[in-house]
Formats: structure tokens, C-alpha cells, sequence
């Protein structure tokens, strides 16, 4: 396969509410921290390992392996709510690329998008109630917004670029995603409805695969300098600027965060197969979480953030206007 039908493949793979309204609390943090802990951990990912794309979930240290759709068409781009019970996913279970969410253990299908266009790479809002996803209803791919349970659904993008790759901050303030315009793949974020439209991450020559730190205050992206390889970079939106995690001549991708901000999962062809690592937000050792000898991409962390970290997603962000391969999400898996 090559180097576009990994990039498309690899694309395939890939809350608790508090009732909080500008630091008013209707709940305590006894309760609070309470209902967190009862919320597990897990990494959900997507495998071929079964000659057929599904989706898998495991522990954070790779063990307890679960294959939580056991269906034979194509699942994929699972995406955790806020809580970490709930995973939205693209599935062509029924003969058309949509939108379904399971519970943890894969119990509980809905669809909540049924549409001859191909809707894929949902994202939660952070209370639950929306999903973002990427949709080819006018002709390309843009951006809609649908109810959680499948009701109301809307376009927030129909510009005549390529937008695609939404994921919502966990403030709820902004919708990160990619847009390819002159040929190149950049970072760009704008409100839930729409407006407010900003580029960041403009050191980098492509950036795509978007994903929020649990404070909103960084974003991680799989991408690349001129001439360089596609490695994990940090956003830092506060302060400004671009780091680089990893520093590899295989491919890092589809990046993500733990619920606590301390540790990021991506997926790598380091290798000679893409699996799942994990490494420290400050750099360190990667480690191999998959089974080694079976593909696995597109990871997305879920479990409830601490609520320190969910305290310090409420701030308002200085924004800081930054900028960053040409492929198509969806064009060729069904």
C-alpha cells in the first residue's frame, strides 16, 4: 500500500457534564471526583488485524485488548465523548459511510447520520449534546455540526476549500480542524458556528490531525517542515510558537492526548508497521503499546480529565495567529 492509501486508511482508523456555568457549580467536587473515578480509562484504535477494519479499545499501559465492534465492513476514527463511556465512529455498516456511537464495551450501536453523501471523523462537544464531523454533501468535504442523538445536522464550513479532521476543544470555545488550500494542509480554528475563523502553526509547511490538550490551551498535530517528515508537534496557544515532540524518519500521526495532559498516543511506522505509542508531553522514550506485528493507527484517549485540568479549560486564551499533505480523508475506503 502506498504512502496515499496509508494516509487514507490510517484517517479511518481514526461528557462527564458537570453542570458548570462560568464557575458556578451545581455539584461537588466530592461528587464530582467520585463519578470520575468510576469512568475507566481506555485508548480506543483501529486494527486490520482481523482482515477487516475494526475497532479495538485498551488500558493506557496496552494491556486488556477488546474488539468493541466485531463487524464485517469497515469501522473507524472512533472519538471518545468528555465522560469516556460513549465512542462516536465511522462505520460503512450499512453500505454508506456514516456516523454511529457505542458504548464503552461496543454495546449500543446508533446511527446518527443517514445521508447518501459519506459523513466521517466525528468529534463531542465537550457537554455531549453535539458532533462535529466531516461531510461530502456539497460536492466536498465540509464541516457539519449534528445533534448527539441524530436530529438536527448543519454545515459550519462551505467555503471552496477542503475542511475536514473537526475536533472541539474541551472548553467548548472553538472547533479545530485541517484545510487544504493551495494544495497544502494547514491548522486552522473557529467557533462551533462557524465564524471567527483563524490559521495557526504557519512555521509548519503541512499540519493536519488536530487534537486538543484537556486545558485548550495547546493543540498537537501530525506534521512537517519543508522538505522534513511527518512528526507529533505541539501548538502552544498561549504562549505562541510550534515544539517538536517526536523526531523520526517514519511517519508519527493522528496524535492524542491523556485525560490528565501529561502524555500523548500517536501512530508510527517507526516499526516497519504502524502501531500505537505513547510518550510524555515533554518528550522521553516512546513506548510501544500495541501488539507488536498487527497495524493499529489512529488512537484517541478517553477517561474523564482531573478536574484541576477541567478547571483550567474554563480560562479565556490569547490567541496568537501562526500556520501548516494533500490528502483526501475519505476518497477511496468504502
Amino acid at each position: 500500500m502506498g504512502r496515499q492509501g496509508i494516509m487514507t486508511a490510517n484517517r479511518l482508523g481514526k461528557g462527564l457534564r458537570f453542570a458548570v456555568v462560568y464557575g458556578v457549580a451545581t455539584v461537588s467536587l466530592f461528587t464530582a471526583s467520585r463519578a470520575l473515578a468510576a469512568v475507566e480509562e481506555r485508548i480506543a484504535y483501529v486494527t486490520d488485524r482481523d482482515d477487516n477494519l475494526e475497532i479495538y479499545s485498551m488500558k493506557p499501559n496496552g494491556s486488556d485488548d477488546r474488539n468493541l465492534t466485531r463487524d464485517p465492513k469497515s469501522d473507524g476514527a472512533p472519538a471518545w465523548n468528555s465522560q469516556g463511556d460513549v465512542l462516536a465512529f465511522t462505520s460503512n455498516r450499512e453500505d454508506n459511510v456514516d456516523i454511529y456511537t457505542m458504548d464503552a464495551d461496543g454495546t449500543g450501536v446508533r446511527r446518527i447520520t443517514v445521508h447518501a453523501a459519506q459523513d466521517a471523523e466525528p468529534t463531542w462537544s465537550p457537554d455531549g449534546e453535539q458532533i462535529a464531523f466531516c461531510s461530502t454533501r456539497a460536492g466536498k468535504w465540509n464541516i457539519h455540526v449534528a445533534d448527539s442523538t441524530g436530529g438536527t445536522q448543519h454545515p459550519i464550513t462551505n467555503g471552496p476549500t477542503t475542511d475536514w479532521l473537526p475536533v472541539w476543544s474541551p472548553d467548548g470555545q472553538y472547533i479545530a480542524y485541517a484545510s487544504i488550500r493551495g494544495g497544502r494542509s494547514g491548522l486552522f480554528v473557529m467557533r462551533p458556528d462557524g465564524t471567527d475563523v483563524r490559521q495557526l502553526a504557519m512555521e509548519l509547511d503541512r499540519c493536519t490531525e488536530p487534537a486538543w490538550a484537556p486545558d485548550s490551551a495547546r493543540i498537537t498535530v501530525s506534521g512537517k517542515l519543508e522538505g522534513g517528515d511527518y512528526n507529533i508537534y505541539i501548538v502552544d496557544l498561549a504562549a505562541g510558537g510550534v515544539r517538536q515532540l517526536t523526531d523520526h524518519r517514519a511517519m508519527d500521526e493522528t496524535p492524542c492526548w491523556s485525560p490528565d495532559g501529561t502524555r500523548i498516543a500517536y501512530a508510527s511506522s517507526r516499526d516497519g508497521e504502524f502501531g500505537v505509542y505513547a510518550q510524555g508531553v515533554d518528550g522521553g522514550a516512546p513506548r510501544r503499546l500495541s501488539e507488536h506485528g498487527v497495524r493499529s493507527w489512529a488512537p484517541h484517549w478517553g477517561g474523564p480529565p482531573s478536574l484541576s485540568v477541567f478547571a483550567a479549560a474554563k480560562r479565556l486564551l490569547p490567541w496568537a495567529s501562526s500556520r501548516v499533505d494533500n490528502h483526501e480523508p475519505w476518497a477511496s475506503w468504502c
